[in-house]
């Protein structure tokens, strides 16, 4: 199921990374002001954090805004220094000999210690319907951040990654997570920048972390009771300012229009109505320029060489000769139900502009998809030019693009011996016929 990657392209993809980064930050500003915030969407959070300022508890934001500088201070002229570690360390020293909690700061709590159980889930049978709707949109959503956070590190730090490797690999971790009564996991852009920033290179860091998660449950747990939430909150916007940049929709705006708004699609549509949904966007929006695109099929008239008797494209030579009846026409992509219609109504130009023609040959040596509706144009077209007394014939079609023109009844119209190899072989035969 790796090839569900294609669907998503680079633009939509950083256009996921920006958006989901400045939401993220948003998501933190409540936590760094020690208000009370939420919303459906991180633009409606953004305004109802805006709304909650006044109700600022000063300590929290002296708390978080201390730790952001401190992070931004070391990430400017410590930058090799764990800078994450020794601010969450500083802030528990803190909390702890101020009593941060009693001043109105929220901290992390008693945290749960002991081992996990292993078993399966108890599911009852008449919520598995929605149970999989809802494992889907996860599966979808976790994908997508994964494959970004995991291509944005590739990218960085210039290596392939293996889009298969990637998706069996949460797979295995989402079940074991399911074994265990845990969450979903999913390759997170946040923890991956709070990871690569404090150094990781290797999944060896990753063992490490599992370790100490583990000691944590069970010995180390009491050690972050004193953590203040808005700590732990400038740490993520720290890592996040990382990937917040805006060279990507500078580039798209300036190479690629279209990339652009796949770009923005999906970075405005995980801001304003969330991540499903921002994503979708980026993807249908790249499936709809997909059809377009291949819509837009260019069908070209192609002339002969007289010094060399190969064929090329007329409107790119001058000194090309044009075959007296023939006219022969190339179709440079596909020929499926989006470009059906406009393959009749450009062999129909080529002729009207060609009066005379009494043979048309098609190279189609690029036609390497087509479908039902792609045959059934051809065998119209073919209809419509033996009403006029033109022939038709064909060049170069792949063996399967054959096999579906025959099962669909291509040649009960056209003569099988007008399919040719070669288009010397099709205007030889021609002029075979005509003098014959």
């Amino acid at each position: 199921m790796g090839w569900v990657s294609t669907f998503l392209s680079k633009a939509v993809l950083a256009g996921f990374v920006l958006g989901f980064a400045i939401g993220i930050v948003i998501d933190q500003l409540d936590a760094l002001l020690g208000v009370a915030a939420g919303g459906s969407s991180y633009a409606e959070e953004l305004w109802n954090t805006i709304e909650a300022i006044p109700d600022t508890s000063l300590a929290t934001l002296a708390v978080g805004a201390g730790s952001l500088g401190l992070l931004l201070v070391m990430r400017r002229f410590a930058p090799r220094w764990p800078r994450m570690l020794l601010v969450v360390v500083l802030a528990i020293a803190v909390s702890t000999a101020l009593d941060l909690a009693d001043h109105g700061v929220a901290v992390t709590g008693d945290v749960p210690t002991g081992l996990f159980s292993l078993g399966l889930p108890d599911i009852d049978g008449g919520h598995a319907g929605a149970l999989l709707v809802g494992a889907l949109s996860i599966v979808f959503v976790g994908y997508s951040e994964s494959l970004a956070a995991a291509r944005a590190m590739a990218r960085k730090h210039r290596y392939e990654i293996d889009v298969d490797q990637e998706l069996i690999a949460q797979g295995f971790a989402c079940g074991a997570a399911g074994l265990v009564g845990g969450f979903a996991t999913d390759g997170s852009l946040s923890k991956t920048s709070v990871a690569d920033a404090a150094g990781q290179r290797t999944q060896v860091a990753s063992l490490i972390n599992a370790v100490l998660i583990l000691l944590t449950m069970l010995v180390l747990a009491g050690l972050f009771e004193e953590l203040p939430g808005a700590t732990l909150a400038a740490v993520v916007v720290d890592a996040m300012l990382g990937l917040i940049t805006f060279a990507e929709w500078r580039r798209y705006y300036t190479v690629n229009r279209p990339d652009w708004l796949f770009f923005m699609g999906a970075g405005l549509g995980i801001l304003f109505f969330g991540i499903i949904q921002g994503i979708l966007i980026g993807v249908v929006l790249s499936l709809l320029l997909l059809i377009w695109r291949s819509s837009r099929t260019s069908i070209r008239e192609l002339r002969r060489d007289p010094a060399q008797g190969t064929f090329h494209v007329a409107s790119r030579h001058g000194d090309l000769v044009e075959l007296p009846g023939i006219l022969v026409v190339r179709v440079d992509g596909p020929l499926f139900f989006a470009d059906a219609d406009r393959f009749r109504a450009r062999v129909r130009e080529l002729i009207a502009a060609h009066p005379g023609t009494h043979r048309v040959v098609i190279d189609a040596d690029a036609i390497h998809l087509t479908d039902t509706d792609g045959a059934d144009i051809i065998a119209e077209v073919a209809e419509a030019l033996a009403a006029q007394e033109v022939g038709l014939a064909f060049v170069a079609v792949h063996p399967p693009v054959l096999a579906l023109w025959e099962r669909a009844g291509v040649f009960d119209v056209v003569d099988r011996a007008d399919v040719h190899e070669t288009l010397a072989a099709a205007v030889a035969a021609e002029h075979f016929v005509r003098s014959g």
